[in-house]
């Protein structure tokens, strides 16, 4: 797997010689889902013991009708939450085959499947280490005050701007870090789609790029609608 970081263009180059299998992809994108699921519940943890004494002064005790209900709610959490992982892989390597057959791209939508489950490994590490940039900020900030705040005026952009300012380097820092396996995972998705549809390498560049900036564009277009 170190090869992957390493030399992406190798690691495709022998495994597009390889039988056609789903299992190790499919394991990388269980691990995708259990380390989403492992930022959740631990930046939930923090945000309590945080908060713990505000909020054993403000909610009743939780009784045991209320537990059945969380649990049932935690099922379904994880259940949509894994449902919604296996359709941001099937839908990644869709638009990849897709915009690979406008540049008639040859091999199989598996093959497809299989090399773009690799890109998402960057994503599981910046998941991962998520819960230890928001342990800094949350030293800093007081998220009860801030949605109390944000229930009184509806403005969403002061909410934000807390959180931006709260640890202003810290946040350059966490931002950078994230575009960079963002980046790692472009690369990764390019050698993938190169040897996986049988591209030229500018051809796969325009197969993974073209979307990756569409997407890019949507995330600020969203991002801007906050401030207007």
């Amino acid at each position: 797997m170190f090869e992957l970081f390493k030399n992406p263009s190798e690691f495709f180059r022998k495994k597009v010689s390889e039988p056609e299998e789903l299992k190790r992809p499919f394991c990388i994108i269980v691990s995708l889902w259990l380390a989403r699921m492992f930022m959740l519940s631990t930046i939930l943890v923090l945000l309590m013991t945080n908060s713990s004494s505000k909020f054993s002064t403000e909610f009743t005790p939780i009784t045991s009708d209320m537990y059945v209900f969380f649990l049932v709610i935690l099922l379904m959490v994880l259940i949509f939450s894994f449902i919604g992982t296996l359709f941001l892989w099937i839908t990644t390597a869709g638009v990849f085959y897709l915009f690979s057959a406008l540049f008639r791209g040859k091999g199989s939508f598996k093959r497809v499947l299989a090399f773009t489950s690799y890109g998402f490994i960057p994503y599981i590490i910046d998941i991962i280490t998520s819960p230890l940039y928001f342990w800094v900020i949350i030293q800093k900030v007081d998220f009860f005050s801030m949605i109390e705040t944000l229930d009184q005026n509806g403005d969403i952009s002061v909410f934000i701007n807390e959180l931006l300012y709260a640890n202003l380097p810290l946040n350059i820092i966490s931002t950078l870090f994230s575009i960079l396996l963002f980046i790692l995972a472009l690369y990764i998705w390019i050698n993938g789609i190169k040897y996986g549809r049988n591209l030229s390498t500018k051809k796969a560049i325009l197969t993974v790029g073209i979307p990756a900036v569409l997407y890019v564009i949507y995330k600020i277009f969203m991002l801007m609608l906050y401030f207007i």
